[in-house]
């Protein structure tokens, strides 16, 4: 897990915030988001949509953790998955990803109750590496929460991601 994890945190460091990626015409892309700790939604998708794969790619929408008894499994699944396929399993940050979500909803008391505090922090490494956003095929924004008027697509590009902080009072 340790090893998994570091990997991932060094996988997603060198990704930009807004990700672009081209899905050929030929091949469906499988968006899912929300997942929340429900390992066997994930199995469920995959049983039913196919594996990740070369010609089965998929973007993993943010929220991966919380809610569910699962985060930690459902979060090392769809990271192993990225480091297989990397050019096929791709992950955008939820606000589920952030640390002062998921210390009040779940994720940070199953984590240390499955594993400990280095563990956890290793998790919390990844997350604020996740990328904001996906670029599909150069007409299609993927991002896990709303956009106002006033978004500007190089100021999401330029912000600093790893200082991200939710504003859990306000939503």
């Amino acid at each position: 897990v340790v090893e998994l994890l570091t990997k991932q945190a060094e996988l997603l460091k060198a990704l930009p915030n807004v990700c672009e990626y081209t899905v050929p015409a030929n091949v469906e892309m499988c968006i899912v988001g929300d997942i929340h700790g429900q390992f066997n939604d994930l199995m469920h998708i995959f049983r039913t949509r196919g594996f990740p794969s070369a010609t089965r790619p998929y973007l993993f929408n943010g929220d991966f953790v919380d809610r569910g008894d699962c985060g930690v499994e459902v979060t090392l699944t769809m990271f192993a998955w990225q480091q297989l396929f990397p050019g096929s399993v791709f992950l955008n940050r939820g606000n589920h990803e952030e640390r002062s979500v998921h210390s009040m909803y779940g994720f940070q008391q199953e984590c240390l109750r499955k594993y400990d505090r280095s563990v956890y922090e290793l998790f919390n490494e990844a997350f604020t590496h996740l990328p904001i956003g996906a670029i599909l095929n150069g007409a299609v924004l993927v991002v896990h929460g709303g956009i106002d008027e006033e978004l500007e697509l190089e100021k999401l590009r330029e912000a600093p991601r790893a200082e991200y902080v939710v504003n859990v009072s306000g939503g």
